[in-house]
């Protein structure tokens, strides 16, 4: 006779909880990627441990900001591709744009 496991419905909730997470982690990762995220600074497997999609923005912050030629340009890139990725994603801009500026400045949290 074959023994059935019982599956409880907060293991059933917990498991639709983490495909869930990871399918938000992957398209913030593809979104991302499109947007010049190297593929080595952060993989599914370590997502939240990396600091999930507000790691994510940051890392978008100082690329763009490191890669524009001028002022306006870098307004535009950060007002435009990556405030319209924090609003895809939850993220907060604000909050990216300061630690990137205290990175900048040498300044601890």
């Amino acid at each position: 006779q074959k023994r059935r496991h019982a599956v409880s419905l907060d293991a059933v909730d917990e498991t639709e909880d983490t495909v869930e997470f990871k399918l938000a982690s992957a398209r913030c990762l593809r979104s991302a990627r499109s947007l010049g995220l190297p593929e080595d600074m952060m993989a599914l497997k370590n997502f939240a441990e990396a600091g999930g999609a507000q790691a994510v923005v940051k890392a978008l912050v100082q690329r763009y900001s490191a890669s524009s030629t001028s002022h306006e340009d870098r307004v535009k890139n950060l007002s435009q591709t990556v405030l319209d990725f924090c609003q895809k994603t939850g993220s907060d801009f604000d909050k990216a744009l300061l630690s990137h500026v205290k990175d900048l400045c040498g300044v601890a949290f």
